[in-house]
């Protein structure tokens, strides 16, 4: 089984601190070794998704891009299952801030 949570990692840590939001509705994939997708899930209202029922062998989780949000724990993560364990993956992400740069003026111009 492959399991993990989705989150608004409000302070862009990488780091699920307490009171940090979960994220649902978040596309989840998972994909074997190769790269085929295996299954997709949406995450639920907790921010959690599941994958159960897998055999041991080498998989890929994938977070799909989210909208207004970059990642800060990584959208891609390489798992390998061995039989009857539990991998958890969680994924943070951060809303993506625009960078205004101050206006300063024209080069060579002097201030005032």
């Amino acid at each position: 089984m492959i399991a993990g949570t989705v989150w608004l990692d409000a302070n862009a840590n990488g780091i699920h601190d307490p009171g940090e939001e979960p994220l649902a509705d978040v596309t989840m994939l998972l994909e074997d070794g190769a790269g085929a997708i295996l299954r997709s899930m949406q995450t639920m209202p907790t921010g959690m998704y599941l994958f159960v029922d897998l055999f041991p062998g080498d998989y890929v989780v994938r977070q799909e891009p989210l909208a207004g949000y970059l990642t800060t724990t990584g959208r891609i993560v390489s798992v390998t299952l061995t039989s009857d364990a539990m991998q958890v993956v969680d994924f943070g992400n951060a809303p993506a801030v625009p960078l205004f740069l101050p206006l300063i003026g024209r080069l060579g111009s002097s201030p005032g």
